[in-house]
């Protein structure tokens, strides 16, 4: 027999003395059967109350130490978000310094550079002018390093203007603004989404796209005539775009790095650039509480994806 049945049979039968008590108040047998039958059922009913305490009581201590550690794992999850908005502020903080301090000394060194190229052409002989052109080259390969971390830390510092405008309208803006660019590859261009509205900064949305097409006309397939494809459709809360190629890819490898600043995967030797458009690219879509990130296959062309949220998040609210 059980703990529970040997207390519970234990308490279905009172003393003889409560009898003995019930029979001395006057109470037919019938009556007192009646009321130690009510007796057992109280008894029973009462143990049956003192477990489902008992019972509630732990699964109270459960769920206190299962929110325990649920707070001291968010408690840590703050402490490494914290320490990485810390990294970013510090990360930003100095390209915008270091854009601004190295940018005099640097146009020194390039009008120095130009003067004595100029004045002294004749006097030079063959080696010493491609030193001349390997320092103007350096410098302007700075230049525009320094002009790209600026750029960087004006997006991170941006505060949006958002407002909502016709994706189509942009779009031929941005093929407008780079129009020599895709003549220079012969590149066929197509829109195939239709006159849809975002809600965004126009300015910053622009850049984004203007970016990453001119990346599509920069990383070409020698072999066949250049395509790019961008579209839109509409997915619940947010508007996703997309802008396809069929350049040399990208290797799997830098897939995840893609969106780091200065992650470069060619040489400037093989590609101009700085390696600071993407990144720049994901910290304006950041602001905009959007998404970004890319699809490709080394050798075939690449597919980068754009969410923009359609309204107001609560971020604005």
């Amino acid at each position: 027999m059980s703990d529970y049945q040997q207390s519970t049979e234990t308490k279905r039968k009172p003393n003889s003395s409560y009898t003995k008590r019930l029979k001395s108040m006057g109470l037919s047998g019938k009556q007192i059967e009646a009321v130690l039958l009510m007796h057992k059922d109280l008894t029973v009913e009462n143990h049956k109350q003192k477990s489902v305490i008992r019972a509630l009581s732990k699964e109270k201590i459960d769920i206190n130490r299962s929110l325990q550690h649920t707070i001291k794992e968010l408690a840590k999850s703050n402490v490494q978000k914290q320490k990485y908005i810390e990294s970013n502020m510090q990360l930003e903080n100095f390209a915008h310094i270091a854009s601004h301090d190295l940018k005099a000394p640097l146009t020194n060194i390039m009008s120095l550079t130009m003067l004595m190229t100029r004045k002294s052409n004749d006097k030079l002989d063959s080696a010493e002018k491609q030193l001349l052109n390997h320092i103007s080259l350096s410098a302007k390969s700075m230049s525009n390093t320094i002009k790209g971390l600026f750029e960087f830390s004006k997006a991170s510092n941006t505060k949006l203007t958002k407002q909502t405008f016709s994706l189509d309208k942009m779009l031929k803006q941005v093929l407008l603004n780079i129009d020599t660019q895709i003549k220079s590859c012969n590149a066929k261009v197509t829109i195939n989404n239709p006159d849809i509205y975002l809600y965004a900064d126009p300015v910053l949305t622009q850049e984004v796209f203007q970016n990453i097409i001119l990346n599509a006309t920069k990383f070409i397939n020698p072999n066949q005539d250049v395509a790019i494809n961008i579209n839109a459709v509409e997915h619940g809360d947010y508007w996703q775009c997309s802008i396809s190629d069929n350049g040399i890819g990208i290797p799997p490898e830098y897939l995840d790095n893609i969106f780091v600043i200065f992650k470069r995967l060619y040489t400037i030797e093989e590609y101009e650039g700085t390696g600071i458009g993407l990144a720049i690219c994901k910290k304006i879509i950041d602001l905009h509480h959007g998404e970004i990130w890319v699809e490709s296959e080394e050798g075939t062309g690449s597919t980068f994806f754009i969410n923009i949220p359609k309204e107001k998040s609560l971020h604005e609210i």
